[in-house]
């Protein structure tokens, strides 16, 4: 599942929390992973997957993200069931009634 192999590989990555909901992860730091989609087409399979991303601070969240996408880049290369990594976009998702600084990614993934 890819679920798994990106769960594991970013743990191995990320100085935070990293699971695949709230219940997973403290609150104060953390990266939780949800996959939106998934499809196979011409023999590989395809997914994409919202990354909730949270620090302290929205500066602090900003880091983590680069910190993160720049894990997301390694992974074709580090995970050998992962092919392809393409970004679509990491923008800011502050929760406005939680006052809790977010950024959201959203990723596509071409794997095995």
């Amino acid at each position: 599942m890819i679920e798994v192999l990106l769960l594991d590989y970013l743990k191995g990555q990320m100085d935070c929390d990293v699971g695949l909901s709230l219940d997973d992860v403290s609150k104060d730091k953390y990266i939780v992973l949800e996959k939106a989609s998934d499809y196979p087409e011409e023999g590989l399979n395809h997914a994409t997957f919202n990354i909730f991303i949270h620090d302290q601070t929205l500066f602090k969240t900003a880091v983590l993200s680069e910190i993160l996408k720049e894990a997301l880049i390694s992974s074709q290369d580090e995970v050998d069931d992962i092919s392809e990594c393409d970004i679509n976009y990491i923008r800011n998702y502050t929760d406005e009634v939680k006052k809790e600084p977010r950024y959201l990614c959203n990723v596509d993934f071409v794997f095995y």
